[in-house]
């Protein structure tokens, strides 16, 4: 594809690099809506939400579920508010931090490098979700946990691995498991264990997949029919990768101006997107998996409260990185997983957001702030979900016929005032979307 091209397809965010003050905005919604709407934990919606809601065919409440890692519940200080002042009917949680060995038994808590989650801090939990009518369940895995899951399920241990989550759930009250193993390197063990899984914890058990964005598809067909939830992980999936260009840590759409899918420099694969769509679609995202078979009722996709940081580089312009589809002569820098809020207040709200770099993308539907600094390596593009796009996605839920959304992860996005603005914004929009 022709540099140029990309280019064309979004609108110019260049201004006289001697306007301090950025861009002009280019959403519909003013500086004053923005504001309420990101900082308060008020109802209102944009106009652009609104929109898109109001076209949208009537379904059921989709599902919520919110990662809450076990660190951030008391094993290494809160950084999420006290639980009296959680609203837990926004939303289900998974409780993420439960450690196992390769040969199928939980690592203890207390153990020296353990995550896991403690007894009294998981008992008041699944009291306080479900005195609010959600539920609540653990995740079994994590990131690089394949060599566990493999030993964990071959045929020796398999059934001990099983009867322990089992008894795991049971123990503590749980509504069912989460399984996230990463990456799934052994489809036979993978499949078996799920189909074992089943058997040990039938419905209404909850059995839910945190399932990679593309590569697995067959497999997560072949297992759909034992599970409730297969939960695209749909977010924080590029980075500054030779022959790619600059997007968003998670938009709805791979498009930009016109419907155009954006690709990478070769013109022959799209960026990642919830949707996984493109002309024709990719293997990712939610058209992956219906393609594949996976009815569509299962298919969950993802949010961060959180997101990405580019900076610098050069782009083809001569300028450092702005906006999303750009493309470099020299790589600008990146980091992902960077949270909404942090405790040493270095979150992209805290350190990054002011309403004057704020913008919405209509067609890929992603937020973003655009910062044009004093010289091109201190230029930034900053992409990450709010409540617009948080609001997007349930639009997109809805219109899809698909059952729900995950949420990594539940501290990222406390601001550490004993409100959180988020929780608001998802149980208004699941309502919208019944």
């Amino acid at each position: 594809m022709e540099r140029r091209t990309i280019y064309s397809l979004l609108p110019s965010l260049r201004k006289n690099r001697n306007d301090r003050r950025g861009i002009a905005l280019v959403n519909n919604f003013g500086l004053i809506s923005i504001l309420a709407l990101l900082f308060s934990g008020a109802c209102n919606y944009n106009r652009m939400s609104e929109a898109v809601a109001d076209s949208t065919a009537a379904g059921t409440e989709p599902w919520a579920d919110i990662y809450w890692p076990a660190w951030e519940i008391g094993m290494n200080g809160n950084s999420t508010p006290s639980m009296n002042s959680i609203d837990f009917s926004a939303a289900n949680f998974i409780l993420f931090g439960n450690d196992f060995t390769t040969s199928g038994t939980f690592v203890s808590e207390g153990t020296s490098g353990a995550t896991w989650l403690d007894s009294t801090s998981a008992r008041m939990v699944v009291s306080k979700v479900h005195a609010a009518g959600n539920k609540v369940w653990p995740c079994i895995g994590g990131a690089n946990t394949d060599s566990w899951f493999e030993g964990a399920t071959n045929s020796t241990n398999l059934q001990t691995f099983v009867n322990n989550i089992k008894a795991l759930v049971q123990k503590y009250n749980y509504d069912g498991v989460d399984i996230d193993w990463e990456p799934i390197n052994n489809s036979t063990q993978f499949y078996n264990f799920i189909v074992a899984l089943r058997a040990a914890l039938p419905s209404p058990y909850i059995i839910s997949i945190a399932a990679p964005y593309t590569g697995s598809q067959t497999l997560m067909a072949q297992v759909a029919p034992y599970v409730d939830q297969i939960n695209v992980m749909d977010y924080g999936l590029l980075q500054a990768w030779s022959g790619w260009v600059t997007w968003y840590a998670s938009s709805v759409y791979p498009y930009a101006a016109g419907g155009k899918t954006v690709t990478d420099v070769g013109g022959d694969k799209a960026v990642p997107s919830c949707d996984g769509g493109g002309t024709p679609p990719s293997d990712g995202g939610t058209h992956g998996l219906i393609a594949a078979g996976v009815a569509s009722s299962k298919i969950g996709i993802g949010a961060e409260f959180g997101g990405c940081v580019w900076k610098g580089g050069v782009m083809q312009d001569g300028n450092g990185v702005l906006r999303a589809g750009e493309q470099w002569t020299t790589a600008p820098s990146f980091r992902g997983d960077v949270p909404l809020y942090s405790r040493d207040s270095s979150g992209i709200m805290q350190k990054y957001f002011d309403p004057h770099r704020y913008y919405w993308d209509p067609n890929a539907q992603a937020a973003y702030l655009s910062i044009q600094g004093a010289t091109p390596a201190q230029d930034m593009f900053i992409s990450f979900d709010d409540s617009n796009s948080i609001s997007a996605k349930f639009s997109y839920i809805r219109q899809k016929g698909i059952g729900g959304m995950i949420f990594w992860d539940f501290g990222f996005g406390y601001p550490g005032d004993g409100t959180y603005p988020l929780l608001t914004t998802i149980k208004k929009s699941r309502l919208s979307v019944r």
